[in-house]
């Protein structure tokens, strides 16, 4: 009896015991909902934060974006931001033009960054697909053309993606069907305000300006823009094509330093391969990965569609001259007047356009010797110049107009001022002439009044005398009479 009454209070107490555990768990589970709530309610309280942003800057961690892409080369990450430098023109490096937007395409496996825009232009398609055909571009020719030397494992070429994360704007909704058409790239958009949910690419950016920080001039910080605060755009010296060139640099030291936190797997370990990105890419995808589009192909459906105008002097195209080669010029120049044809452009480089022709050919028209001042330089840089042209060429108009009028009023003034001492001179000489006659007519009367002075005297003396005469002729006259 003693064993069996043993044995089931031992069930007993294993059932109350697996009871309890159950219990405890579903109190953990509840204290944990519990606790999140009461995070949310508190950080709400303390920083006013909603539970978006709860979620996006407060919340566990509990997986890794590399999870999601199932091999290298299978997902890329694209985004963009306003960089933190203001750049000035390259020919004066006195005319600040702004703070350059920067793209960056990074490969989520490896944390390869396959491409890159730097551009003046705002956030935009057109740009977004700029940085996407850098995908596909020659990487060692692309560091050469900046001056920069390095060999093929240093950043390998790759190829485009079977998914592309991107924010909730450039490719979003139809403008994404080009590229799920054409090139059979799914195209998935984040929510709205959760950058974290592309935190592979977003990251760095601000690796980016810590990089750039210290080592160009003219960075704006965080009091920018504010009252009282010092206007950076100041000090800036560094011209876009020399931020690039930073920028390279960024990329080549980013794609050969060990990723801190990276998770490795048995392949990579047994083979003791570095995690390093470039490493890492080559292992799985090797430095020179076979493209399935032709160059021609992508610049057909990557490039910005435009229209161009074909004249005798050439094909003008946003106030450039532009000329095909010899053996092609005859199929444009073939109308008496000008006409307009159809072009793709890349606003990186404008020293040529393509035309694409019925056949599926492209023609590359190269940009005329007389327009040597636009060469190597970006459409961006190219629009700040011609206004910076067109700035000066209206100061000097407005200095010439000025120097005119200042000319014109200076030759009336000194006939007004000739007039004048004309008309003073002959003032002058009225007023001569006038005093002579004054002075002879005074002459004249003091003439005449010394006659009259004298004939007057001379009249006194004659009437006294005859006065005189007859006073002494009266008296005698009285003599005789009293005489008789």
């Amino acid at each position: 009896m003693s064993i069996e009454y043993l044995y089931q209070s031992s069930i007993l107490i294993l059932i109350l015991m697996e009871a309890i555990f159950s219990t405890l768990t579903q109190l953990k589970g509840s204290l944990s909902i519990i606790l999140i709530n009461t995070q949310i309610i508190s950080c709400s309280k303390k920083k006013k934060s909603s539970r978006a942003e709860f979620v996006r800057n407060n919340r566990m961690l509990d997986g890794s974006a590399s999870e999601y892409s199932i091999e290298t080369g299978y997902m890329y990450q694209i985004d963009s931001t306003i960089c933190d430098i203001f750049v000035v023109d390259c020919m004066t490096r006195s005319v600040n033009i702004g703070c350059p937007t920067v793209y960056f395409v990074i490969d989520v496996f490896s944390r390869l960054i396959v491409g890159f825009n730097v551009t003046l232009e705002n956030a935009s398609y057109g740009e977004a697909l700029i940085a996407i055909s850098s995908i596909v571009s020659d990487k060692v020719k692309l560091c050469e053309e900046h001056d920069i030397e390095i060999s093929r494992s240093k950043w390998p070429n790759s190829e485009f993606p079977s998914v592309l994360v991107a924010g909730n704007a450039e490719l979003k909704g139809q403008l994404a069907e080009p590229l799920m058409k054409m090139f059979g790239i799914s195209v998935e958009n984040t929510v709205a305000y959760r950058p974290d949910q592309k935190g592979v690419v977003e990251r760095q950016f601000n690796s980016l300006n810590t990089y750039l920080r210290g080592l160009v001039l003219g960075q704006k910080y965080w009091n920018h823009g504010r009252r009282g605060a010092k206007d950076y755009s100041e000090d800036a010296v560094c011209t876009l094509d020399e931020l690039k060139k930073h920028i390279i640099r960024f990329i080549l030291n980013h794609n050969n330093t060990v990723i801190d936190g990276y998770v490795t797997n048995e392949e990579l370990f047994s083979d003791k391969v570095p995690l390093v990105p470039s490493n890492i890419w080559i292992y799985y995808m090797g430095e020179m990965p076979i493209h399935r589009f032709s160059a021609e192909y992508i610049i057909m459906h990557l490039m910005y569609p435009e229209k161009a105008s074909v004249e005798r002097s050439g094909i003008r195209f946003k106030g450039l001259l532009y000329t095909a080669p010899k053996e092609e010029r005859w199929k444009f120049h073939k109308y008496s007047k000008a006409y307009k044809i159809n072009i793709r452009y890349d606003p990186r480089n404008m020293n040529a356009v393509f035309i694409p022709r019925e056949n599926g050919e492209i023609v590359r028209a190269e940009l005329k010797d007389s327009f040597k001042f636009f060469k190597d330089k970006t459409f961006s840089e190219i629009k700040k110049l011609k206004e910076v042209v067109k700035k000066m060429n209206v100061d000097i108009t407005n200095e010439n107009h000025l120097f005119i009028q200042k000319m014109i009023s200076s030759i009336i003034d000194e006939g007004k001022a000739s007039k004048k001492s004309r008309s003073n001179m002959y003032s002058n000489k009225k007023d001569t002439n006038r005093r002579n006659k004054e002075k002879k007519m005074s002459k004249r009367l003091n003439h005449h009044s010394n006659q009259n002075e004298v004939l007057v005297k001379e009249i006194k003396k004659e009437s006294e005398d005859s006065l005189h005469d007859s006073m002494k002729q009266t008296k005698l006259d009285l003599l005789k009479k009293r005489g008789r």
